[in-house]
Formats: C-alpha cells, sequence, structure tokens
C-alpha cells in the first residue's frame, strides 16, 4: 500500500509539473511586475494571434450550415479560439477582458470566411476601445513585418549570454525582477501550487484504492480497518497540507511597485502616460556640439550616459520632439526618455505612426545627421528601418519568438526590460539585395556609422544599428 502511495504521489507530481509547463509554454506573467503584467499579456496573446495558419486552423467556415448545425458550428469555432489564444490563463482582468473579445470577433471571421482577416494592431486597438480605452497618443504595440535584430541593453554586446544576464537564467525568465534578481517569492509560490496539485491527486489516488479495498474486503475484518486507517489518514493529511500552503502563502513575499499613480482604479493595470504634442525643431548647424542644454541640441553624435533618462534633453534640430514616454527601459528599469521623430530616415513599423524612425533624443542628432548623410551621397534616397523604439508587448513578443523559435525567424532578441530597442537608441534597418550590400547600405556603414558614434554591435546581424556606450 506504502509502495502504490508513493507511485502515486509521484505520478501526480509529474502530471502537474507537466501540466504546469503545457500552459506556460509562454511567459508566466504573474511573475513580472505588476506594472508590466499586462503589456506581458498583450506580448503572449500577440505571438499566438500572429501564428494566422495555427489560429485560421481553429475552425472553418459555418456559413453554408443550417440550423442547429451551423449553432454548433460556430460555438465550437468560438470556443476553440478562446481556448488557442489562453484567455484563461493570461495574469490580468484587463487582459482577459481583451483577449475574449479579440477571440470573439477572430471566431466571427473564422466561421463566416474560414480565415482571419483583421490584423493584431487593429483587434488589439478594437478590443481595448470597448473594454479597456485606447491610450492614445502613446506608442502603439501593433504588429510589424520585416527582420528584426535585437542587442541587449546599454552595458552589454548583444550576444545570448548577454541577453541572459544577471542573476536570472532563461529558464527563470518569468521570475525576474525588474533589477535582473530571482523573484524568489514567485518561484515558492510556484512551487507551492505544484506540490499542492500532487498531493491532492496522489490523495485522490489514495481515496480511491481505500475505497477499492474496503469494498472487496468482504468478511475480512482486519482489511476494513487498515482501509479506514488509511483513508482517515490521506483525508488529515491533505486537509493539513492545505492549511499548511494557506499559512505560508501569506508570509511569501509579493512584489510591489513604485508607480502607484499610474496604475488603474478598475483594473489595477498601470497607464501608459501620454506624450506630449510634438514639437518641431528648426533646421540643424554644422556645428558637432555634444553638449546638453535645454534650448538647443546641435550633436551629431550620441548625448552620454546613454542609459540614463533624456527628458531634459531636448530633440535634435531637424527632427521633431514627440514628447516624454514613462514605457522605455534600462537595465531592467524604467525610465523616463524623450522620443523624437527622424525626418532623414522612414520607417516600415507599425508603432511609428509618422512613418520615421523614433528614438532616444540623446541620439536623435547622430541618426539625424547619418540619415542626411546618406541623403547627400545616393541622390536624395533615405535609409529605412523596420524596428525603432519598442514598447514592452513588442519587445515581449520578440522575446517569446526567440525563445519558442515558433516566429520572426527565432531571431535573437533581449530579455523584456534590456534592450537597447526599449532605450531607444536602436535600430534595425531594413535594405537588403542589391542595395545592402558593400556598395549600397552596408558600405556606407562601414564608412560613417563610426562617424556619428554609431556601431553594429550584434554578431550576424548587419541591419542592427545602436549608439556606441
Amino acid at each position: 500500500m506504502k509502495k502504490r502511495l508513493v507511485l502515486a504521489f509521484v505520478l501526480g507530481a509529474l502530471i502537474s509539473i507537466c501540466h504546469t509547463t503545457s500552459t506556460s509554454a509562454w511567459t508566466n506573467c504573474a511573475g513580472v511586475p505588476s506594472n508590466d503584467q499586462y503589456a506581458c499579456d498583450m506580448g503572449n496573446i500577440e505571438g499566438l494571434y500572429n501564428d494566422s495558419a495555427a489560429l485560421n486552423g481553429t475552425g472553418s467556415n459555418c456559413s453554408e450550415q443550417n440550423g442547429s448545425a451551423r449553432s454548433a458550428c460556430e460555438s465550437g469555432v468560438g470556443s476553440n479560439v478562446y481556448s488557442y489564444l489562453k484567455c484563461s490563463y493570461l495574469a490580468t482582468t484587463k487582459a482577459k477582458k481583451v483577449c475574449s473579445y479579440i477571440a470573439s470577433n477572430a471566431a466571427g471571421e473564422i466561421t463566416s470566411t474560414g480565415s482571419v482577416s483583421t490584423s493584431w494592431a487593429d483587434a488589439k486597438k478594437k478590443a481595448e476601445d470597448k473594454y479597456a480605452g485606447n491610450n492614445s497618443g502613446t506608442t502603439s504595440d501593433g504588429s510589424d513585418s520585416g527582420s528584426d535584430g535585437d542587442g541587449g541593453s546599454s552595458g552589454g554586446d548583444g550576444t545570448v549570454a548577454d541577453v541572459n544576464s544577471g542573476s536570472c537564467a532563461s529558464i527563470l525568465t518569468a521570475f525576474c525582477s525588474e533589477d535582473g534578481t530571482v523573484d524568489l517569492g514567485g518561484l515558492l509560490g510556484m512551487f507551492i501550487a505544484i506540490l499542492t496539485g500532487a498531493i491532492v491527486l496522489a490523495g485522490t489516488v489514495g481515496i480511491i484504492i481505500c475505497g477499492f479495498l474496503w469494498m472487496t474486503a468482504r468478511d475480512n475484518e482486519a482489511q476494513v480497518a487498515k482501509a479506514k486507517k488509511r483513508l482517515l489518514e490521506i483525508v488529515v493529511g491533505i486537509i493539513a497540507w492545505v492549511l499548511l500552503a494557506l499559512l505560508a502563502n501569506l508570509f511569501i513575499p509579493k512584489k510591489s511597485t513604485d508607480i502607484e499613480d499610474n496604475i488603474d482604479g478598475d483594473t489595477g493595470i498601470a497607464t501608459i502616460k501620454p506624450v506630449e504634442k510634438p514639437k518641431t525643431s528648426s533646421q540643424p548647424s554644422n556645428n558637432n556640439n555634444n553638449g546638453n542644454n535645454n534650448s538647443t541640441n546641435t550633436a551629431t553624435t550620441p548625448i552620454k550616459p546613454l542609459n540614463e533618462e533624456s527628458s531634459s534633453i531636448p530633440c535634435a534640430e531637424g527632427t521633431t520632439d514627440l514628447g516624454t514616454t514613462n514605457e522605455a527601459y534600462s537595465n531592467g528599469s524604467k525610465i523616463t526618455i524623450r522620443l523624437c521623430s527622424v525626418p532623414t530616415i522612414t520607417s516600415t513599423s507599425a508603432e511609428d505612426s509618422d512613418k520615421h524612425a523614433h528614438v532616444n533624443s540623446r541620439v536623435s542628432g547622430a541618426y539625424y545627421a547619418l540619415g542626411k548623410k546618406y541623403q547627400e551621397t545616393h541622390n536624395g534616397s533615405s535609409l529605412n528601418v523596420s524596428q525603432s523604439f519598442r514598447t514592452m508587448a513588442k519587445q515581449q513578443y520578440f522575446y517569446n519568438c526567440y525563445i519558442n523559435k515558433n516566429c520572426n525567424n527565432g531571431n535573437l532578441a533581449a530579455k523584456p526590460g534590456y534592450s537597447n530597442h526599449q532605450l531607444g537608441t536602436a535600430l534595425d534597418f531594413s535594405m537588403y539585395g542589391s542595395g545592402w550590400g558593400n556598395t549600397g547600405v552596408s558600405g556606407f556603414f562601414n564608412q560613417y556609422l563610426s562617424t556619428y558614434g554609431l556601431i553594429r554591435d550584434v554578431t550576424d546581424e548587419d541591419w542592427h544599428v545602436n549608439a556606441i556606450k
């Protein structure tokens, strides 16, 4: 009997661990800081939604059916899409509402046409307008295409080792604090939850075995007494463990947030601070001044230190001031930066609504000058980027692609909070083929990047340009 209970316990533990793993292939957003949980949830949904083949495979066109058959078909598709997007596994109530609405609309498209045609950006915006309100004026996290490279944040060189720097290994990504340390409270909570599931499962198996022994005892009083004793022990053991787990949960440290003034009163989710009204600077002079003042910025190289806030640094002359955002990150810590639109560099990113690259004001002069030099040496043609400043949700999406190798070609991406794109100092350029080689953009970079304090700092990703630290 003891051997059976031990075997049942081990089997239950394995089942619980496997179940946890199967529902946590994405990032466990309950383990990230509370003010980032909604963005993390959106990144998880986006990765699934953009896998169009899998999403469309959750159902079929129900329009050719009639009556109860059509109703059953539509109901089945709706349930499949909701389950596929894992709405019930999201960490925040706000994200669950948004996900449910997105799932409903996607299911409607599948049942009527057999496929989903709405882009992630449009689906998310429509759902947020319905349930959560739209954070107008902020940088959106709409979907984007094109090649993506991603170095680590300031202080790293973009290698895989740098992506997982600090005391958080990649397997513990969901339990990393903003300072890069492991969230022991989150890990302990997960361990207790797994162990509780295993004990309850093992206890259930034990109760079934005891019941079987009792029913087959017939006139064997000793077997009946043994079954009763073991049954009592199992029930008492389960109750004792549940009480102990509840007690332990009271003492598990919980993460706190230092931006309570940005917390939504209805959902408990941090909102994004709207950027200020854009202002356009005058045309630049030829003065290569690396100074920092609030009246003008004529620098043509990065203004250091790069990893500090830049709200007081004006955008370079010739660029457009998009205002400040508190959604930037430096080495895992949230900071406020001033964003600038660079008119000499075009962008295909859905996040850059004006079709120009968006960068940190500390590097705005360098990128403006780089783009202008390219125009002067290439008959007015402009450099083009596929990625510039990136939100937490967008970085979470690319990181999930990198970890799971199921989207974006599995390209390298830094851990959310540690990307130079989130600091606003990196750009991913998107000119390839005959326009990219040594006689094209790549050759131009070899000749001019260092002149403006810029560098390609990610091995095997020629398109990724960052400021020299």
